[in-house]
């Protein structure tokens, strides 16, 4: 976990926008990953925050809006958990149809029971 964030502080430093952008998602992959649902939530927030400002990137907002509904759920924050998998659903169909198979096999490893506990 402490490489996901290391890499994220240099693209935020050294890279562009959406090479930052993408580090946190990395980030938020690797904290759902090991059970750290309130660190992955704001990496995935953070993100959401930098794409909004710079412009428009749906598809990695559609698999950012994944992470933050696993977050959720790992939270026990149902109700948000439904709302980002029911938005980035919406987005995902404009998706052609290679795209659409990538976001339908991560989507499909949403479970929470999935995590790998921190020691």
């Amino acid at each position: 976990m402490d490489a996901a964030v290391v890499c994220e502080r240099l693209w935020m430093q050294f890279g562009t926008w959406l090479n930052h952008e993408r580090s946190l998602y990395l980030c938020a992959l690797t904290f759902n990953r090991f059970g750290q649902w309130q660190s992955a939530l704001d990496s995935a927030g953070k993100a959401l925050v930098i794409i909004e400002s710079n412009g428009v990137e749906e598809v990695d907002r559609a698999f950012l809006l994944l992470q933050v509904s696993k977050a959720c759920q790992g939270l026990g924050n149902r109700g948000s958990a439904d709302e980002a998998l029911h938005a980035a659903d919406r987005i995902a169909q404009g998706f052609d149809s290679q795209l659409s198979r990538w976001f339908l096999d991560v989507r499909s490893k949403l479970k929470v029971a999935d995590f790998v506990p921190a020691d």
